[in-house]
């Protein structure tokens, strides 16, 4: 119980001075209401605008044309140059807002407290949103209404300005990869001219040639063997068949023997012929062995005429030596043929051995020159398609917008100021001096102490107390308690109704 009236006992002791605490109320809440009152009205303008790069031609030019990201991109590009220092100055300028500047100081301020108070925000889903705050309303529509024409203007002429850039780039990068295609190409002939027998055939390089010829001159070899050893074969039977035949016989038989091997072997020079050149071993030894079968003809002929007109016996060629001896021939060119084709394929192979360390280096120096040939005209031919892209956008964007600007939310000139918030500071500055009263007043407690009760009295003596007086007002004392108690029910209806009357003023707006 002694607790609880603790805190009565202290607001006891605070109400004694309710007097001062109500004009120190009155007197801020007066000063507060006044600095409120000359306080500017500040207006906000806001604009909201929609980009939208989603045009009809998007989907048949998808792969030929840029894409819309760039455009994107570039309006965030300019968003984010938006508030640079021309930018800000040429709003001034068109806004006239830098007449009020006299030096190049004041103007500069001028332009960072425009930038400071200008608000540019957005991107996401295409959707960008400018405002400004000042405390001209036809001012802040102003700017933000030609701010609103900047960044369409320049976001356009960014664009235009990007796609002239980007082909007179690309223009100077195809003539300078066309200077550098046509430099590798003469290289690459005239490394190719210089070079002739070390150029890798379709087959293969060095390596694949060499083991290709060392394949065929190993081929050769072991031909020429089994025909080397069918030559011996057809010389040992030759050496056990007897070249003459004893036997009565006429002219007559001599010459047909003979015409039939002649027949048979101009038989076998006309095969030979139709594959062959004159010059081809099996063809010369065909012709040889040919003449020498006419000539052995006249002489057999001219020998055994005198024999067979006495009736005597004869010696006649065996017919079975003579076609073992033409085809002893036959192979015997065979293997001439042969022999010059392993001399070659052993040429060929040694010509090869000798290049074993030339033809790698050609071979390296061709595949660095091919190598750059090609990177030249991918870059080359990749140049002239991006050309050919920004060529199809830009006719694109002049036949068709490709970029179009929806204004969501125009701006409007405002009608009533965005702040300050008139009706909760007037009631902020009633209770900062109501709140400063009661403070003062406690404070006097703390200052000029008073008892105001025995049991106060006995805790501070430390002394029962026996007995109390009553205390007595006189007249006079009477007329001060009254003045006081009329002057603080006065201020405080005074205080009660000046703040009623302010808030009446502004909700209606009757000033």
């Amino acid at each position: 119980m002694q607790q609880i009236n603790i805190p009565i006992r202290e607001i006891k002791k605070a109400w004694h001075w309710r007097g001062l605490a109500i004009a120190v109320a009155l007197l801020v809440s007066i000063m507060g209401w006044s600095a409120i009152y000359f306080v500017p009205d500040t207006y906000s303008v806001e604009a909201r605008v929609y980009l939208d790069t989603q045009s009809m031609l998007k989907p048949v030019l998808k792969g030929l044309a840029v894409d819309s990201d760039v455009r994107e991109e570039v309006a965030k590009t300019t968003k984010a140059t938006l508030l640079s220092r021309p930018n800000l100055e040429k709003l001034m300028r068109e806004t006239d807002m830098g007449l009020a500047a006299k030096t190049a100081t004041e103007f500069d301020f001028l332009r960072k407290k425009l930038a400071k108070n200008i608000q540019v925000s957005g991107g996401r889903q295409n959707i960008y949103a400018i405002s400004y705050i000042n405390e001209d309303p036809v001012l802040a529509h102003k700017v933000v209404e030609t701010l609103l024409a900047l960044f369409i203007e320049n976001t356009l002429g960014s664009m235009h300005k990007d796609t002239s850039m980007t082909e007179n780039f690309l223009d100077r990068q195809i003539i300078q990869y066309e200077g550098k295609l046509r430099i590798a190409e003469e290289q690459l002939k005239e490394f190719k001219r210089n070079n002739v027998g070390f150029m890798p055939t379709e087959t293969g390089g060095y390596y694949v040639r060499y083991q290709q010829e060392l394949e065929l001159l190993q081929k050769a070899q072991l031909s020429y063997a089994e025909i080397e050893r069918k030559r011996d074969k057809l010389k040992q039977q030759m050496n056990d068949v007897p070249s003459l035949l004893r036997s009565t016989a006429n002219l007559q038989g001599v010459e047909s023997s003979l015409n039939t091997r002649i027949n048979a072997l101009e038989v076998e020079l006309d095969k030979l012929l139709l594959q062959y050149t004159d010059k081809h071993p099996d063809v010369r030894y065909a012709r040889g062995a040919l003449a020498e079968l006419e000539q052995q003809k006249k002489k057999q002929i001219q020998k055994m005429g005198d024999k067979i007109r006495q009736g005597s016996e004869v010696s006649i060629n065996n017919p079975v030596y003579q076609e073992l001896k033409i085809s002893l021939s036959k192979i015997e060119a065979e293997l001439s043929a042969l022999v010059a084709r392993v001399h070659a394929y052993q040429k060929r192979v040694d010509d090869l051995k000798q290049d074993v360390d030339t033809v790698p280096q050609v071979e390296a120096e061709l595949a660095r020159l091919n190598r750059d040939y090609f990177i030249n005209k991918k870059n080359y031919e990749s140049l002239v398609s991006r050309r050919e892209a920004t060529i199809i956008s830009r006719e694109a964007e002049q036949s068709v917008d490709a970029v179009q600007f929806k204004i969501i939310d125009p701006p409007r000139l405002p009608l009533r100021p965005d702040s300050p918030n008139r009706p909760l500071l007037v009631t902020l500055a009633l209770a900062v001096g109501l709140g400063i009263g009661v403070g003062l007043a406690w404070l006097m407690t703390l200052i000029r102490p008073m008892i105001k009760d025995e049991a106060e009295l006995a805790v501070i003596t430390g002394l029962p107390v026996l007995g109390e007086v009553t205390f007595l007002e006189t007249v006079q004392q009477r007329k001060i308690s009254l003045w006081k108690a009329t002057f603080f029910y006065f201020s405080l209806s005074l205080l009660l109704v000046m703040y009623c009357g302010i808030e009446l003023i502004l909700k209606f707006k009757l000033f």
